[in-house]
């Protein structure tokens, strides 16, 4: 098992954690993989860091914009990296998560050994307090069968299951679905925050099979800062939505509810940001128009 794989991070503004996160990338159990730092030029101390682990390890690399674009531009510009120089698989890992020693030797075996287009694992939610782990449904890892993809359709379609199918960072693929499939990218219209969101449901539309574990291979930090942001940046999670959208419709993907349970749970995500965060008044103020302007577009367009 050598095949080459390669683990995507884009670095922007993370000194108090990227640390940790490339020190859990430098203690990874197997060998032919390159880590791809991509710095979105932060202004802080994380390029420092990222310097310091390439000069220390080979399989560290280091790319760097010329100009903060954001995630989603860090992400794919790894990704044409990835794919120039060779790369097998590819996985993804944000700058503030931890990755367990076995996070790609265990998904590159699981993988392999299936024949799957992707692969999910696990993973454990947590604050500086405390873990919550996330598990995928039972009845997708006992056994773990290689699921064809219209075996899979069906908790895509269901609100409480579509948080464990998004993050890219809990998943490998083949590098050649990303060759072959160009519009599997990260959106970075509007300084994303969310370019997750059509990702996946371009990558899950063009994968013929798909595998889930239940082993837990990586841990998502849970910040106020990052929580914050994302609710500052709300627009950008309807711009994903109506980017979701828009491939669903012209490629009748993923059957004819998902969009609408979508955009429910996304409604569902900000007005319990809305009610359940300490906001300040300009923030509630802004979070409360998206949401009153997108429930009225959808309203014209039957969805609600």
């Amino acid at each position: 098992m050598n095949h080459k794989v390669s683990v995507i991070t884009p670095v922007y503004k993370s000194e108090q954690y990227l640390e940790e996160t490339l020190s859990s990338l430098a203690e990874q159990d197997y060998s032919n993989v390159e880590f791809i730092l991509v710095d979105d030029c932060g202004g802080d101390g994380s390029v420092d860091i990222c310097e310091y682990f390439a000069e220390q390890d080979s399989r560290f690399v280091l790319l760097r914009h010329t100009e903060n674009r954001c995630a989603s531009a860090g992400y794919n510009t790894g990704i044409e990296y990835a794919l120039e120089n060779g790369s097998e698989y590819i996985m993804f890992l944000d700058n503030d998560d931890i990755a367990e020693p076995n996070f790609v030797s265990s998904a590159v075996e699981l993988i392999t050994r299936t024949g799957t287009d992707i692969a999910a694992f696990d993973y454990e939610m947590f604050t500086e307090q405390n873990g919550i782990r996330v598990k995928y449904p039972d009845i997708y890892k006992t056994p773990p069968d290689v699921l064809p993809r219209n075996r899979i359709i069906k908790p895509l379609q269901d609100p409480p299951y579509l948080t464990l199918f998004n993050g890219p960072w809990i998943k490998i693929r083949r590098a050649d679905l990303l060759r072959k499939h160009k519009d599997v990218r990260f959106q970075e219209v509007g300084g994303v925050y969310f370019g997750d969101i059509s990702f996946w449901a371009k990558e899950f539309y063009y994968a013929k099979t798909f595998v889930l574990s239940d082993v837990c291979l990586a841990k998502y930090r849970v910040t106020h800062t990052n929580s914050t942001n994302k609710i500052n940046n709300c627009d950008g999670y309807f711009n994903e939505f109506h980017e979701t959208r828009r491939f669903i419709t012209k490629h009748n993907a993923h059957g004819t509810n998902f969009a609408k349970v979508n955009f429910d749970k996304s409604i569902q995500t900000l007005e319990g940001a809305y009610n359940g965060f300490d906001l300040d008044e300009d923030t509630k103020a802004k979070l409360k128009t998206v949401i009153d302007r997108y429930l009225s577009e959808e309203k014209a367009l039957g969805n609600c």
